[in-house]
């Protein structure tokens, strides 16, 4: 009997560590922070960048010579108890009502999370200062949400204000409509639920990994119309049915990428691949008259490899580290 309760206590101590555990990694979930009408989202892995040995190898130094001699910026850093190379795990950006306009930058409202390690007393106390100090009073102001201290940063040329509120020692939270910012305070503390697009909610499960860059976009309609007026008209006509992309980018000592678009008709999806192709052999012949660098690039833009399947057409590469030094070491030789 004894080893039969204790069998049973065991099970149930195995059960409620998986569900504290699935609960927690669902708490953890930053696109329950999206604002509702997200409509693309972009992801940076900044550990997984900074630990590759292609930064490793050739900007870690660079970088870290130029912070050590700014003093004004090691006595921001100083001040906030904060270190970018140290303290930031990603960020992620999404966008919501992008409009593209015809002679002009496009309208958008934008949303940003940040995650990392974060001293929140700390840096609200140095962040007063700062301002104060530098005399931003008009344009930096600050509010309370609740228990949350909320920035408010006017921007006088766009006419737009971004707010960010530092959460907790994990999160950082901004945006450029307030309300995006407050209702993701509510959804950490758990009195609101997302309620995102459920086509943008597939895009994003196919999109998401632990890659140095991941992004995940609903083509916008207005892209979509403007695209009627570009100068060839096939590929105008094959970028008006463009309906959703996926992106990803992989850094280690290489570089790895692929792109994923979906078509509304497969017609539309060989018209892409086709115009990819010739695309792709143009470029080929371009990289050989590069002096520097002609027969690298040539192979790279030759191992570009381009199919479709279906209403998907997909573009893959992967940039070998052998190549990617030379590239980078002619670039900052520049």
């Amino acid at each position: 009997m004894k080893r039969s309760v204790f069998s049973y206590l065991a099970c149930a101590t195995i059960m409620l560590a998986g569900l504290t555990s699935l609960q927690a990694q669902q708490s953890g979930d930053i696109a329950k922070l999206f604002p509702d009408n997200t409509e693309m989202a972009f992801s940076f892995n900044v550990k997984s960048l900074l630990s590759s040995s292609l930064f490793q190898k050739h900007f870690k130094e660079d970088l870290e010579k130029r912070i050590k001699e700014n003093s004004q910026l090691q006595g921001v850093m100083q001040s906030l108890g904060f270190d970018p190379m140290r303290d930031i795990t990603s960020v992620t950006f999404t966008v919501s009502k992008f409009n593209a306009k015809i002679g002009g930058p496009p309208e958008a409202d934008g949303f940003m999370v940040a995650k990392g390690a974060f001293n929140v007393e700390k840096m609200n106390g140095a962040l007063g200062a700062l301002i104060a100090a530098a005399n931003q009073s008009d344009r930096v102001t600050t509010t309370k949400y609740g228990d949350f201290l909320m920035y408010e940063v006017k921007d006088k040329d766009s006419g737009k204000n971004f707010y960010a509120t530092i959460y907790d020692k994990e999160t950082i939270i901004g945006g450029t409509v307030k309300e995006d910012v407050t209702n993701a305070i509510e959804r950490l503390i758990g009195r609101k639920s997302s309620s995102l697009n459920s086509k943008f909610s597939e895009l994003l499960a196919k999109a998401r990994n632990d890659n140095t860059v991941w992004g995940a976009i609903m083509i916008p309609a207005s892209v979509r119309e403007m695209s009627k007026m570009a100068p060839n008209p096939e590929l105008g006509d094959a970028i008006s049915k463009l309906e959703t992309q996926t992106m990803n980018l992989n850094i280690k000592d290489n570089v790895k990428f692929d792109v994923s678009m979906h078509l509304s008709e497969e017609g539309a999806a060989s018209q892409m691949k086709t115009l990819m192709d010739q695309a792709k052999d143009m470029a080929g012949a371009l990289a050989l008259s590069n002096e520097q660098f002609g027969s690298e690039l040539a192979d790279l833009v030759s191992s570009l490899q381009i199919g479709s399947n279906g209403k998907k057409v997909s573009l893959a590469g992967d940039i070998k580290a052998d190549l990617a030094d030379k590239l980078i070491k002619a670039i900052k030789s520049r």
